[in-house]
């Protein structure tokens, strides 16, 4: 409406620490897709994480406590393209995915996401196989 707007926002440094130790049914994956580990699947998947609560070891400020806001976990079978999404409050660092999302096997993608009360966020990427 060719109407000057204006707003103020408050940056900065503290990044989430990524999530650490992913595991699926009690085995913990490599970061990264570079390895894909193969993994029995009989019934549910399982996917846990530790919780995050200090700051990134490596990027923006290090070492510092953080707020978890919200974790998302992203899992992903691209050759059926098959999607599963859930938003999980900060004490919750584990979720079971229905059978039925892993009854057809193959390769799978998994993310979790942490966000910070401050709106930065991280995110860790894994990779698995199902026969």
């Amino acid at each position: 409406d060719r109407q000057e707007m204006e707003s103020t926002a408050i940056l900065t440094h503290v990044l989430p620490g990524p999530p650490e130790n992913i595991a699926v049914n009690g085995e913990v994956l490599p970061d990264g897709c570079d390895e894909m580990p193969d993994l029995e699947a009989s019934g549910p998947l399982v996917i846990t994480w530790d919780e995050v609560t200090e700051s990134h070891p490596e990027l923006g400020r290090t070492g510092e406590l953080v707020e978890v806001v919200y974790y998302q976990v992203v899992l992903e079978q691209a050759d059926l393209g098959l999607s599963f999404t859930a938003d999980l409050p900060p004490e919750v660092t584990e979720i079971i995915v229905p059978e039925t999302f892993s009854d057809y096997g193959g390769e799978f993608k998994l993310e979790i996401l942490v966000k910070e009360e401050c709106g930065n966020k991280t995110a860790t990427e894994t990779c698995f196989h199902i026969e």
